[in-house]
């Protein structure tokens, strides 16, 4: 009867809520530890502190203007240089072709 009835129409109900969140999008949960966080000065092997010098580094270099790189680099990080702004150059170039 009646309770058949309604029971069938909430079991209904929730399998359509049930399948409509298996196709909400998943939040994103932020961890309070970062993976890219340093080792402390004082914790640090001779590798890493040298590793860490390279990466501060690259992290200024690449941001150089073509101009400040042939004035400020030479050797190997005006290389390194040269071939990372060409790549990412030829990247742009890619993404805008496929937009047209």
């Amino acid at each position: 009867g009646k309770y058949k009835e309604a029971t069938m129409r909430i079991a209904a109900l929730c399998c359509l809520i049930a399948g409509a969140s298996a196709f909400a999008p998943a939040a994103i949960s932020r961890s309070s530890t970062a993976l890219n966080a340093r080792v402390p000065e004082g914790d640090r092997s001779p590798e890493i502190s040298e590793i860490y010098q390279l990466a501060d580094r690259w992290a200024e270099i690449r941001l150089y203007s073509d101009e400040e790189a042939k004035e400020k680099l030479s050797g190997e990080e005006a290389e390194a240089y040269e071939r990372y702004h060409a790549k990412v150059k030829e990247d742009i170039e890619k993404a805008q072709d496929l937009a047209m």
